[in-house]
């Protein structure tokens, strides 16, 4: 009788405690992955913005050794018109 008893109760727990179980579980492993995926999405959007701000100053700093004409043509517009290269500046004697 008691191994009956113990087979049944076994048998409702597996049935309907387990399966609400797995769904809670599932609802927080999807939570948590959900969590994960816009952190790394987040931290994708500051890595890119900052390469991009590092890209420029390495074009800058490698205008600041050879002087690249192409640099100032792309880069160091004129305050007033913004259609002139500028000519000298902070990055060195002028060009």
């Amino acid at each position: 009788m008691a191994l009956l008893l113990g087979l049944s109760m076994y048998g409702l727990q597996r049935l309907l405690v387990f399966a609400e179980f797995k769904q809670l579980e599932d609802q927080y492993a999807r939570l948590n992955v959900d969590r994960v995926s816009n952190r790394f999405s987040v931290e994708l959007a500051r890595i890119d913005a900052t390469v991009y701000d590092w890209s420029a100053w390495d074009d800058t700093y490698a205008f600041a050794e050879n002087r690249n004409t192409a640099y100032v043509e792309s880069n160091l517009y004129s305050e007033n018109s913004g259609d002139e290269p500028r000519r000298g500046g902070p990055i060195g004697h002028g060009v």
